[in-house]
């Protein structure tokens, strides 16, 4: 509390103590914005939000691993394998972007030494091999449009070695690929 000795206004000793006190009370309770009841029996009542808010995501699953299995270095066709997986997003008006990278810095598959057999890979986003496009590694893909939360499969990586690739010494060649899904 805070007491004044001589107000302009003329009051001063223990009324001006009051006067000032009841006024800062009173400025006090008048910026609290508590709910009160209007008369007596009736309740107070105030209101408040809840909110939650649900980003966009993507999940992918499914992804199992490719093996091309023995192949003869003296082979003349290309070698294409197929891994059907799916990506599922919370929402289906959301457009995604697939990103494909690899431990090896580019789509090669390394025998652990200095030997690499290149491959190409394309995206497929309704699983029926007929259309898709091919990846740039480490780029994302054109933009697809989500199937939404469906749990099929509904996404395919076709991998191709040409067969030119496959004169190299006999080993196990590979790398691991890492899939990225981006909202957009």
């Amino acid at each position: 509390m805070v007491r004044y000795n001589q107000m302009k206004s003329g009051v001063s000793g223990a009324g001006a103590t009051f006067i000032l006190a009841a006024g800062v009370m009173v400025a006090a309770f008048g910026a609290i914005n508590d709910a009160h009841a209007a008369n007596p029996g009736d309740p107070a009542t105030d209101t408040f939000t809840v909110q939650i808010t649900i980003s966009s995501e993507a999940r992918i699953a499914d992804l199992d691993d490719v093996d091309f299995g023995s192949v003869s270095s003296f082979a003349t066709t290309d070698q294409t394998a197929l891994e059907v997986f799916t990506i599922q997003t919370n929402s289906t008006s959301d457009n995604y972007t697939v990103t494909v990278t690899s431990d090896q810095g580019s789509f090669v598959l390394n025998d652990g030494g200095t030997n690499n057999i290149s491959y190409a890979i394309r995206y497929d986003d309704d699983n029926d091999a007929s259309d898709g496009g091919a990846l740039t590694y480490g780029t994302a893909s054109a933009s697809y449009v989500s199937a939404g939360s469906t749990s099929t499969l509904n996404s395919s990586f076709h991998l191709t070695i040409p067969s030119a690739q496959l004169q190299k010494p006999a080993g196990t060649y590979s790398s691991v690929l890492t899939v990225s899904v981006n909202i957009i």
